[in-house]
């Protein structure tokens, strides 16, 4: 979450009205043409064109879903307040929930401050490129400073608090600050995106004294952290290798799916000339759904090729399950498997091959 500052000291996450304004413009613009699409989709091209309904509907509910992350990302700007400020007393911390009205403050004096430790960390932000075209504004990676403040609170509660800083100027005040008032500051080069803010995970941090250089700028663009780059605990490598195995169950999941969906279901759906009927054809959006959602965030190229593979055994084997074997109907079954298979891959390679454009020429 983004926040904001009048001087180099005190920071909210108040959005401005003018923000609010554009954010409520913007939602309601994606929300009103979402449902126009679908509109058109069900009383247009229901009716005549299968492959047209299916490209109108699939535009539809990206645009919806780009309204509802919107609204999502408003709202955790209107449903919580949260204050950060270098105070002359200490570092101080609060947050309250607006729909729960929990409240938490939290301050560390600077004398209860056993010492902060300084990583590097990225925002994406929007930054003047030049291309073919002229001058235009492409996210890219900018350098932050990443703070863990580390230290015992008013209340004698060790606590482990971060914020970050992108500008030079801020950060020169802040180190200024810390060593006002004798806090020990270390340094490190590595990554600490993924880092939690627990004491177990920062002493495992190899670190060295502040002498007043950073490893990086702030503000520099960057291309990408390396792997070996993002500093990782135990904790964190095994939540990453189970969300890796979650994926390949989820995939293996839709696959199987697939198998009673076309055994059972599918031999009471209508067939036109080779097709399942439109109205019928929302079990392949839902599938093609899935598999991007599965998919999403993989860079491993042949992760979309496996996945493929056991929607089309899974299908193959409901079909040879089903009681219709008729030629029509495995016809038709067919299609389905086609249009998900090639409208699966083409998508999955097309948005990694945009994405290597992307970082190849950025």
């Amino acid at each position: 979450m983004e926040m904001f500052s009048k001087d180099h000291r005190f920071f909210s996450n108040k959005l401005p009205n003018w923000a609010v304004g554009a954010h409520v413009t913007l939602i309601l613009f994606l929300l009103l043409l979402g449902l126009g699409i679908t509109y058109l989709a069900f009383t247009v091209a229901l009716g005549s064109s299968l492959g047209s309904f299916l490209l109108l509907l699939f535009a539809a509910l990206i645009i919806l879903f780009l309204a509802l992350f919107g609204y999502k990302n408003l709202r955790k700007y209107l449903d919580y307040a949260i204050k950060v400020e270098l105070r002359d007393d200490g570092y101080y911390y609060s947050f309250h929930n607006k729909k729960t009205t929990k409240t938490e403050e939290i301050l560390l004096p600077y004398q209860k401050i056993d010492y902060v430790l300084i990583g590097k960390s990225y925002i994406l932000l929007p930054k003047n490129e030049q291309t073919l075209d002229g001058i235009k504004p492409r996210l890219k990676k900018v350098a932050q400073a990443k703070l863990y403040i580390k230290g015992s609170s008013t209340l004698e509660k060790e606590e482990v608090l971060t914020f970050k800083i992108g500008h030079n100027e801020m950060f020169d005040e802040w180190v200024r600050v810390f060593r006002e008032n004798q806090v020990p500051l270390y340094h490190t080069e590595l990554s600490l995106n993924k880092t939690p803010n627990t004491s177990e995970a920062i002493a495992g941090i190899p670190k060295q004294e502040y002498e007043g250089t950073l490893s990086f700028n702030i503000g520099d663009i960057i291309s990408d952290f390396a792997k070996d780059d993002e500093y990782l605990t135990e904790e964190i490598k095994m939540r990453l290798e189970n969300n890796r195995k979650r994926r390949h169950s989820y995939s293996v999941f839709i696959a199987l799916v697939q198998i009673p969906m076309v055994s059972l279901w599918f031999p009471h759906f209508p067939i036109e000339d080779g097709f399942f009927s439109s109205i019928d054809m929302l079990p392949w959006l839902l599938t093609l759904i899935a598999l991007f959602i599965v998919n999403a965030g993989n860079s491993k190229w042949y992760k979309p090729l496996l996945d493929g593979f056991l929607v089309v055994l899974a299908i193959n084997i409901g079909t040879l399950l089903s009681t219709n074997q008729t030629e029509e109907f495995s016809e038709a079954v067919l299609s389905y498997n086609l249009m998900v298979t090639i409208f699966f891959l083409a998508g999955s390679y097309l948005f990694m091959f945009c994405r290597w454009l992307w970082r190849k020429f950025r």
